[in-house]
C-alpha cells in the first residue's frame, strides 16, 4: 500500500513540474461544502451552524466537536468575539454533560473573560451560574459559592431578579455541600420568594424540591414531604417531566420512611418511566437502585435481583458509549498542526526552482513514510493505554459493587431482628439507612471523597450497629481539622470497622471499644487506623484480610495508589489494622 501510494503523489508532481506549474488541492476531511462557501466571519458561523446541527440532528458528538474547534480557531484568528463566546459556550456545555468538568470549567472562563472586557453585567451572571454549576458537579463548593456569589452581586446591582434567584438557588446547594443546611434553607426561601414575585412557576418548583430534600436530610420528614407534594403540583401543572422524575422519586423515599411500600414502588415506577422518556441517564440509575433496594426489604429477592442485573447491565453500556470529548480536541490539535505543517512544505515546495524538485520528491516521500509508521506506533500505544484504563475501572467498578450490596444485606438482616422487638428502634435503623444508602449513590461514581464526608457516614454506621449492640459497642474518632479535606476513595474505612464489629466485639459478651484514627507522622503521608479490642471464636483466627471487606480495601488499595500505600494488620490485645497513603487534597 505504501508503494502505491508513493507512486499516486509521484506521478502528479511530476505531471505538474512538467507543465511548470505548482497546484496543490488540499481539503480537511471534516470541513463541510457549505462552509467552504462562506469567509471571514460568516465562515466561522457557519461552522458553529454545521456543529449544532450535527449534534441536534444526528448526536455525532465528534463531528459537532471537530466544527466547533474549527470555529473556534478561525474567531481567533479574526479577534470575532460573538463567535469565540458561541463557541466556548457550546464547548463548555459539552464537556460539562460529558463529565469533564475541568475542562467545561476553562471554556466558561475564557467566556467571562471577553464578557468582562465587552461589559455585558448580566450575560456575565449567566456564565457565573453555569460555572457555579460546574464546580457543584465537581465537588469543588467553596469556588461554587464564590461563583454564584457574583453572580448574585451582579443581579442586585442590575434589579433582575430571575439572576438574583437562580444565583441564591445555586449558593444553597454549594453550602449544603458543606453540610451547612440552615444557611441552605435561607438561601432557598430567597430563591422560592423571587421565583413566586416573578411568577417563575419551574423555578419555584425546584425551590420546593430542594427544601424537600433539606428537611430530609435534617430528620424533619414530615415538612419534607409537604415540600416534595408542592413540587409535584407545579411541575405537574406545567408538564416539567425532568423535575417529576426527580420528586417521585424523593416521594418515593418518603414513602418508603412512611413505611407505605405500596406507593413508594408507584412513585418509582413512575419516576423510572419518565426518565426513561426522557433519558435522564442519571435517574434511571438511581431509580434501579431504588428498586432494588425497596424489593429486597420487601423479601421479593426474584425483582430485587432482576433490578439489580438492570442496574449492571445499564452501568457497563452507558461507561462504553461514553465518548473520549477531550481524545477528540488532542486529535484535532493534533492533525490541525500536522496539516498547517504541510500545507507550508506545499508551499514552499511552489516556490523552489525546478532543478530542486526531485529533492523535495525524495523529502516529501521520506516525510509520509515516517508520518504513517509515527501515527502507526502513537495509535498502538493510545489503544494499550485505553485497555489498560478500562481494565483498572472495570475492576474498580466491580469491587464497588461488592462492598455497596455486602454492607446492605447486613444492615437490612438487623432491621429484620428489630421489627418485633423495638419497632422505633428499627425505624431509626432505617432512617440512617436511607442516609447511608444516598451517600453510596451520590458517590458511586466517584474516584475520591473528603475524609470528613467518609467519617460521616461511619458515625451514621455506628450509630446503626449501636442500636443492636447496645452499651455492648463504644467507638471513638480521632480526625484532626487539619486532615477533614483529605481525599480518599469511598468506602474505605467503613468495611474495617465491620469487620472489627463483625470478628471482634459480637463475640466478646461484654462488648468493646473500636478506635478511628488519623494522623500525618510524616509530612505528605497520612496514617489511617482501625482498632478494637475484641476477641475472635474461640478456635478461630480473626481475618487476615481474605474476607469481601479486608480484601477489597486491599485491592482498592492497590488499583488507586499502585505501590505507594501501605496496609498492615496488627493481632495484640485486640485487632488493628494500619493504612498509609498519599495526602491528596
Amino acid at each position: 500500500m505504501n508503494k502505491m501510494l508513493t507512486v499516486l503523489i509521484l506521478i502528479p508532481l511530476l505531471f505538474v513540474s512538467a507543465q511548470n506549474k505548482y497546484k496543490f488541492p488540499y481539503k480537511i476531511n471534516f470541513i463541510d461544502h457549505a462552509a467552504e462557501l462562506t469567509e471571514g466571519t460568516e465562515k466561522a458561523d457557519a461552522f458553529i451552524n454545521l456543529a449544532g446541527y450535527n449534534i441536534d440532528h444526528y448526536n455525532d458528538i465528534k463531528t459537532g466537536l471537530k466544527f466547533l474547534l474549527r470555529a473556534r480557531d478561525i474567531s481567533i484568528e479574526l479577534n470575532y468575539s460573538k463567535g469565540l463566546i458561541r463557541s466556548y459556550e457550546i464547548l463548555g456545555d459539552i464537556y460539562f454533560v460529558s463529565g469533564n468538568y475541568s475542562e467545561a470549567l476553562d471554556y466558561y472562563t475564557k467566556k467571562a473573560d471577553i464578557l468582562k472586557k465587552e461589559d455585558r453585567p448580566e450575560d456575565l451572571a449567566s456564565n457565573y451560574l453555569k460555572m457555579s454549576d460546574v464546580c457543584l458537579y465537581s465537588k469543588n463548593f467553596d469556588r461554587s459559592l464564590e461563583y454564584a456569589s457574583e453572580a448574585a452581586r451582579i443581579g442586585d446591582a442590575a434589579g433582575e431578579e430571575h439572576i438574583l434567584s437562580r444565583a441564591y438557588y445555586f449558593m444553597a446547594i454549594a453550602v449544603r455541600g458543606k453540610f451547612d443546611y440552615t444557611k441552605a434553607l435561607e438561601y432557598t426561601y430567597r430563591s422560592l420568594e423571587l421565583s413566586e414575585k416573578s411568577d417563575n412557576n419551574y423555578f419555584a418548583g425546584n425551590c420546593y424540591n430542594a427544601i424537600g430534600d433539606l428537611n430530609e436530610m435534617m430528620g424533619n420528614f414530615q415538612t419534607a414531604f409537604e415540600n416534595y407534594k408542592k413540587a409535584e403540583k407545579i411541575y405537574e401543572e406545567h408538564s416539567v417531566h425532568s423535575g417529576l422524575s426527580i420528586v417521585y422519586f424523593n416521594l418515593a423515599s418518603m414513602h418508603k420512611v412512611f413505611g407505605d411500600y405500596s406507593k413508594a414502588l408507584d412513585y418509582l415506577n413512575k419516576s423510572l418511566e419518565i426518565s426513561v422518556e426522557t433519558r435522564n441517564d442519571e435517574m434511571i440509575r438511581e431509580n434501579y437502585m431504588g428498586l432494588y433496594g425497596l424489593y429486597n426489604l420487601l423479601k421479593d429477592f426474584k425483582n430485587a435481583n432482576n433490578y439489580y442485573m438492570l442496574l449492571n447491565s445499564f452501568t457497563a453500556q452507558n461507561d462504553s458509549l461514553n465518548a473520549p470529548i477531550s481524545k477528540i480536541e488532542i486529535d484535532y490539535e493534533i492533525s490541525k498542526n500536522e496539516m498547517d505543517k504541510e500545507l507550508l512544505n506545499l508551499k514552499l515546495e511552489q516556490e523552489r526552482n525546478k532543478k530542486y524538485i526531485y529533492g523535495a520528491v525524495f523529502f516529501l516521500i521520506f516525510s509520509i513514510t515516517y508520518f504513517f509508521f509515527y501515527r502507526k506506533l502513537k495509535q498502538k500505544k493510545i489503544n494499550e493505554l485505553r485497555l489498560e484504563e478500562r481494565r483498572v475501572r472495570a475492576e474498580l467498578s466491580s469491587l464497588q459493587f461488592n462492598i455497596n450490596p455486602h454492607f446492605l444485606f447486613n444492615s437490612i438482616s438487623s432491621i429484620s431482628e428489630l421489627i418485633n422487638l423495638n419497632p422505633s428502634s428499627a425505624k431509626k435503623m432505617l432512617q440512617n439507612i436511607s442516609g447511608l444508602l444516598r451517600y453510596t449513590l451520590r458517590t458511586s461514581k466517584n474516584e475520591f471523597v473528603k475524609l470528613e464526608e467518609e467519617i460521616l457516614m461511619i458515625r451514621k454506621y455506628l450509630e446503626i450497629e449501636k442500636i443492636r449492640f447496645g452499651k455492648r459497642l463504644e467507638y471513638q474518632i480521632d480526625i484532626p481539622e487539619t486532615l477533614s479535606n483529605m481525599l480518599i476513595p469511598p468506602l474505605l474505612i467503613q468495611p474495617l470497622v465491620e469487620n472489627s464489629i463483625k470478628h471482634g466485639l459480637s463475640n466478646k459478651l461484654e462488648g468493646g471499644m473500636i478506635n478511628i484514627s488519623a494522623y500525618e507522622n510524616i509530612p505528605g503521608r497520612v496514617t489511617i487506623t482501625v482498632e478494637d479490642n475484641g476477641e475472635s471464636k474461640e478456635g478461630t483466627e480473626k481475618p487476615e484480610g481474605n474476607g469481601i471487606g479486608l480484601s477489597s480495601v486491599k485491592e482498592r488499595l492497590r488499583l488507586v495508589y499502585n505501590s505507594d500505600h501501605n496496609f498492615k494488620v496488627e493481632k495484640e490485645n485486640g485487632f488493628k489494622v494500619i493504612i498509609s497513603i498519599p495526602k491528596k487534597i
